[in-house]
């Protein structure tokens, strides 16, 4: 099987997500966001994500990073208890997979939104890819970003994992913490054992092999950090001039 080159795979989930943010609404009507990841022995980590909406949320578009050694979803989300469903976007560049949200009938002003899934990994470096918004969270008060907090709960063995990535504090026993300025694209912790049943090689698994996936994954999070900062960027200078 032929395979596109690197570069040109990049390219492309560049471009698109660019697109995405770079359309009519640039902003995620949320500014405070609470994440919470809890991971077991057996590879299913649970995520909860909680937004606290300040407008209507007319942007419907998710994303996330499609690792080859984990399983996402599905995704169940509702805003004040109101059920809104996902469903699988038909654009999709590697190694980014997009999702719609189906909004109608939710409220029309401030309320909260609860995204809700599982992540099934497989091996000793698990990556639990974050659902995050298409658009570009709005900017706290006072603040270069909006107010990410993330909270990781290792429920295995005492002492077996380490969060890789972001870098969190250490809380408490086997649980991590920190704030952050955007939503991280994934959470990678180390474990000491093989979780989910089996071993995964990323240097062998999926269509672009292991640098390329981990080039794109690179490529991918400067593309979700540097329209955030030349928005704020721009609110600066628009407000100083």
């Amino acid at each position: 099987m032929t395979h596109r080159p690197a570069f040109a795979v990049v390219a492309a989930a560049g471009l698109l997500v660019f697109a995405r943010l770079s359309s009519a609404d640039t902003t995620f009507p949320s500014r405070e966001v609470r994440i919470r990841v809890d991971l077991g022995d057996d590879g299913i980590a649970a995520v909860r994500e909680e937004y606290a909406l300040t407008s209507a949320m007319d942007s419907a578009g998710f994303q996330f990073l499609d690792d080859p050694c984990t399983t996402v979803g599905p995704v169940f989300a509702a805003i004040d208890d109101r059920e809104i469903a996902f469903s699988a976007a038909p654009e999709r560049a590697t190694p980014w997979r997009f999702l719609n949200a189906d909004v109608s009938g939710t409220p029309n002003g401030p309320g909260r939104l609860i995204v809700r899934y599982e992540v099934r990994a497989r091996g000793s470096e698990v990556v639990v890819p974050i659902v995050m918004p298409a658009a570009t969270l709005d900017l706290a008060e006072g603040a270069r970003g909006a107010r990410v907090t993330i909270a990781v709960r290792w429920t295995g063995a005492r002492g077996a994992v380490r969060v890789a990535m972001p870098r969190l504090e250490s809380t408490s026993a086997d649980e991590w913490g920190g704030l952050l300025l955007a939503m991280p694209s994934s959470v990678r912790v180390d474990v000491a054992q093989t979780t989910g049943g089996g071993t995964c090689d990323r240097a062998t698994t999926g269509a672009t092999g292991g640098l390329e996936w981990r080039f794109a994954i690179l490529v991918g999070t400067m593309v979700i950090w540097v329209p955030g900062y030349l928005l704020w960027f721009g609110r600066r200078w628009r407000a100083n001039s």
